[in-house]
């Protein structure tokens, strides 16, 4: 059993390939990622979470998996920034989200994730919580 928690709270590439399907499907339920697919697109669904499609990131579905770069693209994305505007150096895609947001992705990732460690009811999506970020920054 023990064996069992560690691989639902670190996904390491080794463990996960050799994982059956039912027991991928299910870290990928833990991490409000979508389960359906085959084994391949599972495996890599929960090696690079951050790699969510657009429709998805509109969505604001998998923000359980947050990175700095998920929030920088979903961030851009619910502005109108649109994919191929975000193709130019990250250092650009940065100033632009800091235009809008008032800080970089990092901070809004820590501020999101003690949001939620504070307020176990709460069901505030982290589109949300950027746009009331946003809303403060004025």
């Amino acid at each position: 059993e023990e064996e069992d928690q560690s691989t639902s709270t670190s996904v390491e590439q080794a463990n996960v390939v050799s994982l059956p399907v039912s027991k991928l499907r299910n870290m990928l339920r833990e991490r409000g990622l979508r389960v359906a697919g085959k084994r391949e697109v599972l495996v890599e669904r929960l090696l690079h979470p951050e790699r969510e499609t657009h429709a998805q990131i509109r969505n604001g579905i998998a923000h359980s998996c947050l990175t700095a770069d998920y929030i920088l693209r979903a961030g851009l994305t619910w502005v109108n920034i649109g994919e191929e505007r975000q193709n130019v150096r990250k250092t650009a895609s940065i100033t632009r989200f800091k235009a809008f947001y008032g800080v970089e992705p990092r901070t809004i990732k820590d501020a999101y994730e003690g949001f939620v460690d504070l307020c176990d009811d709460d069901d505030t999506s982290l589109k949300d919580f950027m746009m009331l970020t946003e809303w403060l920054k004025k």
